[in-house]
């Protein structure tokens, strides 16, 4: 019998280790919740920090590189098999790369160097695992279509690279460029899946289906602006291209966003939070360019783009994604579910509109979503965690 993964073992052995989306999935979850516990003990009640890397380093590092990326393993692994009908990675290999993700976000909390070292390379084994795992059905199969993906995710690898010679001093302003560009690179695996897939939950997803199309002339501006951006605002922050490519990229965005748009979404909380999350990455963009023409801290658009665009894109294709990979009626979520919706957008919107407001409590909003974050996925480990571990409710394998 051949599996979801096209791999005629992958049966063998715990069900969490047969397909990409259960144990990353799980792990990003659960990580989600609990270094958002540290980062509050770190930055809200002033616990001492063990770690080797500055508070805010790890905390940024542990979002984009922990969280996002074990999110981006677990949807790309499943997604490929089905792109390519080839396997991707599952059992002892799936349970080797995940251990590796796993013990460098303990190894992260350790203090000293030895612990630094040991947890840059497992990061760096379980990247460079996953980029092999998901390029080579893509070359097998000759899908050159998926080429943004397959460059997306060198770039990632470049960006932890430069993070951890910055963190030792021997790049200079390495951290900020591995900070930067594994958050424009996780955006841009946002932004190129979701073009894809967005569309085509939402068409599938409506009733009667709808016929919603992308436009080619969009694309091409979206993903040439997009790199203009990137470079610009990595390698010269203050020029203007960054506001005027910023300023382009809430237009174009913009533009595809209603593209998508049908009434009937507002019936369906695993479109609407999707939607969603796209329109935060339109405001992260808007911010940017407020940061440069009305000095607005580039906090805030930082925030847009992570807490709002990525965290809740991911929540929401956590939730679809989880449920239809596993044989279960993507229209009908667990009981409970639908509360961590609102209360991450809740999150969100203290996190980057409260401060705007009144600065004088930042801290007080800044506790106030990093409560909101947590409770959201703590609610996801909690209604999926048995999604995540048991067969499929269709009887099939994978």
């Amino acid at each position: 019998m051949t599996s979801c993964t096209g791999n005629s073992d992958s049966t063998a052995g715990p069900i969490v280790f047969q397909t990409g989306f259960r144990i990353f999935f799980l792990g990003a979850s659960v990580h989600a919740a609990l270094a958002t516990i540290v980062w509050m003990a770190l930055y809200t009640f002033g616990v001492p920090a063990k770690s080797q890397l500055p508070a805010q380093a790890w905390h940024a590092h542990e979002m984009i590189y922990g969280f996002a990326t074990a999110v981006i393993a677990g949807f790309l692994l499943t997604a490929v098999t089905n792109w390519t009908k080839r396997p991707t990675l599952s059992g002892n290999p799936l349970a080797a790369l995940f251990c590796c993700w796993a013990l460098a976000r303990m190894l992260h909390l350790c203090p000293g160097p030895l612990a630094l070292a040991s947890a840059a390379c497992l990061d760096t084994v379980f990247l460079v695992g996953i980029f092999f795992g998901i390029t080579r059905p893509i070359v097998a199969s000759r899908q050159w279509r998926q080429a943004p993906i397959v460059i997306s995710l060198a770039l990632l690898i470049a960006g932890h690279t430069f993070f951890y010679l910055g963190a030792y001093g021997i790049m200079q302003d390495g951290l900020r460029l591995g900070t930067y560009l594994g958050l424009y690179m996780v955006l841009n695996l946002i932004l190129t899946v979701g073009r894809r897939v967005v569309p085509f939950f939402t068409s599938r997803g409506t009733s009667p289906p709808s016929t919603l199309r992308n436009h080619p002339v969009v694309d091409t501006l979206c993903t040439s602006t997009y790199v203009l951006f990137v470079l610009s605002d990595l390698f010269a922050p203050a020029h203007p291209l960054v506001p005027i490519s910023a300023a382009a990229l809430a237009i174009f965005h913009a533009i595809r966003l209603q593209g998508w748009w049908t009434p009937a979404i507002l019936q369906k909380p695993l479109l609407w939070i999707l939607h969603l999350g796209w329109s935060f990455i339109i405001l992260g963009f808007c911010l940017k360019v407020l940061s440069h023409t009305h000095g607005l801290l580039p906090y805030y658009g930082l925030h847009a783009f992570s807490y709002g665009g990525v965290g809740i894109f991911c929540l929401g294709m956590i939730a679809r994604v989880s449920l239809g990979h596993s044989g279960r009626n993507v229209d009908v979520l667990p009981k409970g579910a639908i509360l961590m919706f609102p209360i991450l957008i809740a999150g969100a919107i203290i996190r980057i509109v409260a401060p705007i407001v009144d600065v004088a409590h930042y801290r007080l909003w800044m506790g106030l979503s990093q409560v909101a974050w947590i409770t959201a996925f703590s609610l996801l480990t909690c209604l999926y965690w048995m999604i995540w571990i048991s067969p499929r409710a269709d009887g099939q394998p994978g």
